[in-house]
């Protein structure tokens, strides 16, 4: 539709000559003259192919015959009306071959070494694209600096390569501050912390406002202190206000911290940004985790109407719509994701909610279709299916499920854990505990079921010592993750090392204000004595089942 738009013009100029004319997106007018010569037939018969083949949306036949074209003419309007049609297709290769073409006609050209700098950036080619960069900064664009140390999956001697031509470049431009702060990234990829403050300082001289070297410096301090990087970019953003690169840094940072503030910076991006969905969206989610669901629907419909993400887009307006109590308009939702990162999980609430609405057998239904339709990934939505009947404490149905998805996929390790924590629930701990120690046969490492079998162990029979050897294995793995740490401190706790489990659970509850948790860190203080401290920890989690479990256990009534 957008190339139909375009290929009005370019029939009136066909007729007689190459003059060509034309604006970009929002740049200025670039007029483009050549010598006036009369197109060949073939040529011109060529073109109006493309263009009525672009009025018909077969772009795949627009494209070539530009490309075909444009190497036959060497005609600058019918390479640079290839070079727009090709990036209206995202079509990079042929991105790459017209820049290289309009760099043999000028090879002095910045936008020309500019188009072929950044296909060799997206072709991860740095160190190539370099002698082009150097020719973009003989006309003060700097900023295509940065994308150099941007580029993913560089090894260390490309990187240290990188470093000693930027170094040059830096004598070359003193006065750029993208060199240095290029250079800071490289340095900060390769653990070379003192060089890379250095070099973002010197960047920071030069422009106390460069928004990418301020970008880096609060990265640098949030690794240390996210408040102080968060007060740092406040300080950066009050005296430019207009930035929303600095704006949005500063947004994202407060979103670890303080969401009410964050969302008031969004909402000032929307007004500087009203065009940019990626802000709009980032708006609705924190809308939605402070429960403000009007706003956040409406945010999330608007979007809905261009089309925005339609991959990850109905997950959130499921989630609102499951807030609101709108169990089939939540289903929708859900039901309506393109395949993509939340796919599974969506069509996983969905079965949940439909379990919900007495429509089980509709979803059941509907997920053996899933798995018809997506045999290479059966096993991921057999997954998917179990999780959700588990969640819908459907557990004969969900060992019934599981027992046919690992007979169609043995020893898949996803699967297992699932029908493990299935036969807990049913309370068949003989096999819950084979199926765990299948697991670990074929992963002796795996901290989820090492920690699951040995915190089960630890809480369902007395084999302390075993569950406890199980656990530290996974801590070993694991030392930081909060679910362990619980694990830890409960079986320490059933060991009757009270101290130490009281430091472990507080160190888990920090990290991870759950329930199951604040039962055991109220449980040791109890036993340490500390019984009011314990009362008040419970009460904010009265009504969780671990709680009633820890309470009934001690014998606390109230």
């Amino acid at each position: 539709m957008i190339i139909r738009a375009l290929s009005i013009g370019l029939l009136i100029t066909l007729v007689g000559c190459t003059q060509y004319t034309e604006t970009l997106d929002n740049k200025p007018e670039v007029s483009i003259q050549t010598v006036e010569k009369p197109f060949p037939a073939e040529t011109l018969y060529a073109l109006m192919v493309a263009e009525l083949a672009a009025n018909q949306e077969q772009f795949d036949i627009t494209l070539g015959n530009y490309l075909e074209q444009a190497h036959k003419t060497k005609d600058m309007g019918v390479i640079m009306r290839a070079i727009r049609v090709a990036r209206l297709l995202n079509a990079r290769q042929a991105l790459f071959d017209m820049g290289l073409l309009w760099l043999s006609l000028e090879p002095e050209s910045a936008e020309a070494n500019s188009l072929v700098a950044q296909e060799l950036l997206y072709q991860k080619r740095p160190v190539q694209a370099l002698s082009h960069v150097n020719k973009v900064l003989t006309t003060g664009d700097s900023l295509i600096v940065e994308y150099l140390a941007e580029t993913p999956g560089l090894d260390s001697t490309t990187k240290q390569t990188l470093i000693d031509e930027l170094i040059k470049l830096r004598a070359q431009y003193p006065k750029y501050p993208s060199i240095p702060s290029a250079l800071a990234k490289l340095y900060q990829q390769e653990g070379q912390l003192a060089e890379a403050e250095n070099a973002i300082n010197q960047a920071l001289r030069l422009d106390s406002e460069y928004p990418p070297a301020v970008i880096q410096k609060a990265q640098i301090i949030a690794e240390q202190d996210i408040d102080a990087a968060t007060n740092y970019l406040a300080k950066v953003v009050k005296r430019k206000p207009e930035s929303t690169q600095l704006r949005l840094m500063y947004a994202k940072l407060l979103s670890q911290t303080d969401l009410e503030s964050a969302y008031e910076q969004f909402t000032t991006l929307s007004e500087q940004a009203p065009t940019q969905p990626e802000i709009a969206f980032s708006r609705a989610v924190i809308a939605l985790e402070l429960n403000q669901l009007v706003e956040a629907k409406t945010l999330l419909q608007q979007l809905h109407r261009i089309n925005y993400r339609p991959d990850i887009l109905p997950f959130y307006i499921g989630v609102v719509f499951e807030k609101l109590g709108d169990k089939n308009s939540a289903i929708a939702a859900y039901l309506s994701i393109a395949p993509g990162r939340d796919f599974i999980q969506s069509q996983q609430r969905a079965y949940i909610l439909m379990g919900e609405i007495d429509q089980l057998d509709k979803a059941k239904t509907y997920f053996a279709k899933l798995r018809e339709q997506n045999q290479s990934n059966s096993h991921v939505i057999y997954k998917a299916e179990g999780d959700a009947l588990f969640t819908l404490t459907r557990y004969q149905d969900a060992e019934k499920l599981l027992n046919e998805a690992i007979q169609r996929h043995p020893n898949d390790i996803d699967l297992l854990y699932s029908r493990a924590m299935v036969y807990e629930k049913l309370d068949q701990l003989v096999k819950m505990e084979q199926d765990f120690r299948l697991i670990l046969s074929i992963d002796p490492n795996n901290a989820s079921s090492l920690n699951a079998l040995g915190y089960l162990l630890a809480d369902r029979t007395e084999r302390f010592e075993e569950a406890l050897a199980l656990i530290e294995k996974a801590h070993q793995i694991r030392p930081e993750d909060p679910a362990i740490l619980d694990s830890l401190g409960w079986i320490q706790y059933k060991l009757g090392n009270y101290q130490l489990a009281a430091e472990l659970l507080q160190k888990a509850y920090q990290a991870f204000n759950d329930g199951e948790v604040a039962a055991h860190l109220g449980a040791a203080w109890w036993s340490l004595g500390e019984q009011e401290k314990a009362k008040a920890l419970w009460q904010k989690y009265s009504e969780h089942p671990a709680v009633v479990k820890v309470k009934a256990l001690l014998g606390v009534s109230s």
